[in-house]
């Protein structure tokens, strides 16, 4: 996946995507920094709901208007030897910077 994100379409993202990839950290933040614990959303999808997913992102849809190709469905052929179960756990990260106003 990290290939895919960042090779195959990864020149297609905004510039603005690299504040995400950055988790927020590099954003100017004039508050007192609050510690945050470690978030996640988790869902359980088949392979066709993981392509659906993957489908949505913008840099997906720039590669296609660019290439009149998917690429998500060859990414999608090359994980499927390892989606070992209808359904499987997806984990993302939740990003979040917490200030205290003094």
């Amino acid at each position: 996946l990290r290939h895919f994100y960042t090779q195959v379409v990864g020149p297609y993202w905004d510039k603005e995507r690299r504040l995400i990839d950055e988790e927020y950290r590099t954003i100017l933040f004039p508050f007192q920094e609050i510690n945050v614990p470690e978030f996640k959303f988790y869902f359980d999808w088949t392979l066709e709901e993981f392509r659906g997913y993957l489908s949505t992102w913008s840099s997906v849809q720039k590669y296609i208007l660019a290439n009149q190709i998917n690429p998500v469905d060859a990414f999608i052929e090359k994980i499927r030897p390892w989606w070992n179960h209808e359904r499987q756990t997806i984990r993302f990260p939740l990003f979040l910077r917490l200030g205290r106003i003094s």
